[in-house]
């Protein structure tokens, strides 16, 4: 034979469902510790201020966390920006040297320097007139490839 459900009280069913029942086994030690903290109120009460400092110390530990986070990013993007700056310098240091070099090295073999007939200083062939009286010059000397035959 079933058991017949006790009639519970409006009041009763809205008080149970407000007021939920939480069941845990504790360790003998721990529960002569609740019984003995009678000062702190009811098991529920100890629970409430036991989760309060726990919810405190999250949001500070939250906090800190956040904190740290903030500076390590911030230390790592001040790096991060210094060593860009690094690398850039040292990109334009051996871009300019390169260029340098280069360019000298260019000057040497193809730049064409005569001296000045009035003063004697170095004049450089620049312009296309110049380029072109040069050439003149050098054809009517008799300049020729060093592998071709000379006109006889």
């Amino acid at each position: 034979m079933a058991k017949k459900n006790k009639h519970k009280a409006p009041s009763r069913i809205k008080y149970e469902h407000e007021h939920p029942v939480i069941s845990c086994r504790v360790a003998r030690d721990l529960y002569d510790r609740l019984k003995a903290a009678n000062n702190l109120g009811s098991f529920g009460d100890v629970l409430e201020k036991g989760l309060g400092l726990a919810e405190a110390n999250d949001q500070k530990l939250r906090k800190y966390v956040r904190a740290a986070y903030e500076k390590a990013y911030d230390e790592c993007f001040s790096m991060f920006e210094t060593m860009k700056k690094e690398q850039e310098e040292a990109i334009r240091l051996y871009y300019d040297k390169g260029y340098e070099k280069g360019y000298t090295e260019a000057q040497n073999l193809y730049m064409v320097e005569y001296p000045c007939c009035v003063c004697g200083g170095k004049l450089i062939i620049h312009s296309e007139t110049e380029k072109k009286a040069a050439g003149k010059f050098l054809q009517e000397q008799g300049w020729a490839h060093s592998e071709c035959d000379p006109p006889e």
